[in-house]
């Protein structure tokens, strides 16, 4: 992450995509409130795999001393002083030129930020306060014992007693991610279950990829979700409503409190976004509402020993009929 420091207020600022410094509050992602800077002073921006900065101010933006020719882009480098006006306290140094993150940014200086993933369990799996995913729209969402809500730029977030703000980075220079970027096609959850229930394992497909996931403990969570959704399929329930299970009912079912059954669901959602960052669908892995949740509206099939128990796909459209569950068929 592009970091500055400002040794005369101990201030650190990650730097946004593209970055405005400037008196004006409102416009400025850093604010200088000096009467000789101008409201939009300089600006920061990640561009070709490089931050550079342009001056647009009345009274200068300074490289070393060096006025900056206003208008025109030039490269920053690690170490470089920059001087916004004639202030001594409008110094600020270039500490770090990494690319732009989306990040939690503490309010103690001391505290370093967080960078973001697609999908993560702060402040661990070990000791898990609330998880931060990105949703299929790539909008951030905090999910705190079971209750869910959309962050936006700026918003705090507190993790055991520690507070931070949200700092949303644009994406840009955006490249393939590998090859999850060019895959296409639909999810498919692939559950097997031994013949006595001790372990599950579970594959992924996503477009012509097989990806396998292991046994994992949260993986017999995920498929009693998924039996849920079969049971309520053959018994005609609606698809919108298939699937909820009661929180507390659930965790009686696999033997362990409502805090673990959390750690479960934090658990599988990582994996499963950690081994497909092109899937945005994993996000909704597991949706929730007031007091339960249920799986996802992901295709799926649970085998058991040699046989192919279940099988579900989703409503893909309402014209479209909707393939619930079949009747146990041997596989071949």
């Amino acid at each position: 992450m592009g970091t500055v420091f400002n040794s005369a207020t101990e201030e650190r600022v990650l730097l946004r995509a593209y970055h405005v410094f400037g008196r004006n509050e409102l416009s400025a992602d850093t604010r200088i409130p000096s009467p000789d800077v101008s409201s939009l002073h300089a600006v920061v921006r990640w561009r070709a795999q490089a931050w550079t900065i342009a001056d647009f101010s009345r009274n200068g933006t300074f490289d070393e001393g060096e006025a900056l020719p206003p208008g025109q882009w030039r490269p920053l480098r690690e170490g470089q002083l920059l001087r916004f006006g004639s202030s001594p306290r409008s110094v600020w140094q270039v500490c770090e030129l990494s690319p732009p993150t989306t990040s939690l940014i503490p309010l103690e200086p001391h505290r370093a930020a967080l960078a973001l993933t697609r999908s993560q369990v702060l402040p661990s799996l070990e000791d898990p306060a609330l998880a931060i995913f990105q949703d299929a729209a790539g909008g951030w969402v905090l999910d705190r014992d079971g209750e869910m809500r959309t962050l936006a730029h700026g918003d705090a977030v507190n993790v055991h007693g520690v507070t931070y703000r949200l700092m949303v980075t644009e994406r840009a220079d955006e490249t393939a991610e590998g090859a999850d970027a060019a895959l296409h096609g639909p999810l498919h959850l692939v559950f097997d279950v031994s013949a006595d229930e001790e372990h599950v394992r579970l594959q992924l497909r996503h477009g012509s990829r097989l990806i396998e996931l292991g046994e994992r403990s949260h993986h017999y969570c995920l498929v009693t979700l998924a039996r849920q959704r079969v049971e309520d399929a053959r018994s005609g329930v609606p698809s919108s409503l298939q699937g909820w299970c009661d929180c507390d009912e659930l965790a009686a079912r696999l033997g362990i409190d409502v805090a673990y059954l959390n750690i479960q669901i934090h658990r599988a959602r990582q994996q499963l976004m950690a081994s497909a960052p092109a899937a945005a669908q994993l996000c909704q892995l597991v949706e929730r509402r007031r007091g339960s949740l249920r799986l996802g509206e992901l295709s799926f099939e649970i085998g058991q020993g040699s046989r192919l128990r279940d099988r579900y796909r989703p409503v893909l459209a309402a014209s479209r009929p909707e393939l619930t569950a079949r009747p146990p068929v041997a596989c071949t």
